[in-house]
Protein backbone atom coordinates (compact mmCIF):
# COMPACT_ATOMS: atom_id res chain seq x y z
CA UNK A 1 0.00 0.00 0.00
CA UNK A 2 1.16 3.39 -0.97
CA UNK A 3 1.41 6.35 1.93
CA UNK A 4 -0.20 9.42 1.10
CA UNK A 5 1.96 12.33 2.05
CA UNK A 6 0.31 14.33 5.64
CA UNK A 7 -0.80 17.44 5.00
CA UNK A 8 -0.58 20.08 7.66
CA UNK A 9 -4.21 21.40 9.13
CA UNK A 10 -3.69 25.21 8.88
CA UNK A 11 -6.02 25.90 11.62
CA UNK A 12 -3.56 24.10 13.89
CA UNK A 13 -0.55 25.05 12.67
CA UNK A 14 0.74 28.18 14.02
CA UNK A 15 1.67 31.32 11.91
CA UNK A 16 0.03 29.36 8.61
CA UNK A 17 -2.06 31.16 6.62
CA UNK A 18 -1.97 32.84 3.10
CA UNK A 19 1.67 34.06 1.62
CA UNK A 20 1.62 37.88 2.03
CA UNK A 21 2.49 39.92 -1.38
CA UNK A 22 6.26 40.85 -1.50
CA UNK A 23 5.80 44.92 -1.95
CA UNK A 24 8.52 46.27 -4.12
CA UNK A 25 9.74 49.84 -3.56
CA UNK A 26 10.15 51.57 -7.00
CA UNK A 27 12.46 53.70 -8.16
CA UNK A 28 11.76 57.71 -8.45
CA UNK A 29 10.76 58.47 -12.09
CA UNK A 30 13.48 60.01 -13.86
CA UNK A 31 13.13 62.87 -16.40
CA UNK A 32 15.19 63.05 -19.78
CA UNK A 33 18.12 64.43 -18.26
CA UNK A 34 18.11 61.54 -15.50
CA UNK A 35 16.89 63.63 -13.03
CA UNK A 36 14.00 63.11 -10.67
CA UNK A 37 11.44 66.32 -11.05
CA UNK A 38 11.08 68.56 -8.52
CA UNK A 39 8.38 68.12 -6.07
CA UNK A 40 5.19 69.84 -6.97
CA UNK A 41 4.39 72.46 -4.08
CA UNK A 42 1.34 73.86 -3.84
CA UNK A 43 -1.04 75.40 -0.61
CA UNK A 44 -1.69 73.32 2.48
CA UNK A 45 -5.11 72.56 2.99
CA UNK A 46 -4.62 74.76 6.14
CA UNK A 47 -4.27 77.78 3.89
CA UNK A 48 -7.52 76.76 1.08
CA UNK A 49 -9.48 76.41 4.43
CA UNK A 50 -8.44 79.37 5.68
CA UNK A 51 -9.44 81.60 2.37
CA UNK A 52 -12.27 79.10 1.86
CA UNK A 53 -13.40 80.50 5.35
CA UNK A 54 -12.76 84.26 4.50
CA UNK A 55 -14.83 83.96 0.97
CA UNK A 56 -17.53 82.85 2.91
CA UNK A 57 -17.04 85.32 5.71
CA UNK A 58 -16.84 87.88 2.41
CA UNK A 59 -20.69 86.67 1.28
CA UNK A 60 -21.88 87.19 4.46
CA UNK A 61 -22.04 83.58 6.45
CA UNK A 62 -24.19 81.72 3.82
CA UNK A 63 -24.03 78.51 4.09
CA UNK A 64 -24.19 75.54 1.23
CA UNK A 65 -21.86 77.06 -1.08
CA UNK A 66 -18.76 75.20 0.83
CA UNK A 67 -17.64 73.66 -1.96
CA UNK A 68 -17.70 76.50 -4.52
CA UNK A 69 -15.18 78.30 -1.85
CA UNK A 70 -12.64 75.52 -1.52
CA UNK A 71 -12.51 75.52 -5.38
CA UNK A 72 -12.42 79.34 -5.72
CA UNK A 73 -9.26 79.51 -2.64
CA UNK A 74 -7.54 76.58 -4.19
CA UNK A 75 -7.27 78.54 -7.81
CA UNK A 76 -6.23 81.37 -6.09
CA UNK A 77 -3.89 80.03 -3.83
CA UNK A 78 -2.52 78.10 -6.42
CA UNK A 79 -2.68 80.90 -9.15
CA UNK A 80 -0.74 82.91 -6.76
CA UNK A 81 1.55 80.35 -6.07
CA UNK A 82 2.74 80.34 -9.59
CA UNK A 83 5.81 82.31 -11.82
CA UNK A 84 2.98 84.66 -13.11
CA UNK A 85 2.52 85.66 -9.26
CA UNK A 86 5.98 86.21 -9.23
CA UNK A 87 5.78 88.44 -12.24
CA UNK A 88 3.22 90.49 -10.94
CA UNK A 89 4.42 91.25 -7.07
CA UNK A 90 7.78 92.34 -8.88
CA UNK A 91 5.92 94.61 -10.56
CA UNK A 92 3.77 96.07 -8.33
CA UNK A 93 7.00 96.78 -6.56
CA UNK A 94 8.50 98.48 -9.16
CA UNK A 95 5.61 100.49 -10.14
CA UNK A 96 5.29 101.16 -6.21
Amino acid sequence: MARTPKIADPEKTPNAGPARPQLVRKSPRLTAAGTTPAPVTGPTEAQIAARAHELFLERGSVHGFDREDWLAAEAELRASAGPAAAKKSARRRAAG
